[in-house]
């Protein structure tokens, strides 16, 4: 896998059709498949949906691992959006993502801040012991 890996990072990879003719892979195309490999050689399992797709509220709370009420919650909130064409709340998975990466982006900025928080605790503690 590792050398796979090496050929799809490359910045232009073709493959032979039938005919034996190279054919460019896109870039979108490329990166996908480079994201797949490279999953499965850390032995994650993965999975291909569209862009497009609207999950059920129960769906969309199990792609973000919180309860079926949290979620809920987060809707009625305005956090992540949805549409309501019936009597049944449906999310899109764009929207999902997006929530996904802001709440990442959110936790990882809180742990720096904390950890540098605890550093310069620890600087000025060391400080007074000299």
């Amino acid at each position: 896998m590792t050398s796979l890996l090496e050929v799809l990072g490359a910045p232009e990879v073709s493959v032979c059709g039938n005919a034996g003719q190279p054919m460019t892979l896109p870039e979108p195309v490329r990166d996908a498949l480079y994201n797949v490999v490279l999953a499965l050689s850390q032995g994650k399992g993965i999975s291909l949906v569209p862009r497009h797709l609207k999950l059920t509220t129960q769906e969309a709370a199990d792609l973000l691992n919180i309860s079926r009420p949290t979620l809920v919650r987060l809707l009625e909130d305005g956090r992540i959006p949805f549409e309501k064409p019936g009597r049944h709340r449906r999310v899109s998975l764009d929207a999902l993502l997006e929530y996904q990466q802001e709440t990442r982006s959110n936790r990882r900025a809180a742990l720096g801040e904390l950890s540098r928080d605890a550093l310069g605790e620890l600087q000025a503690a060391l400080a007074e012991k000299k």
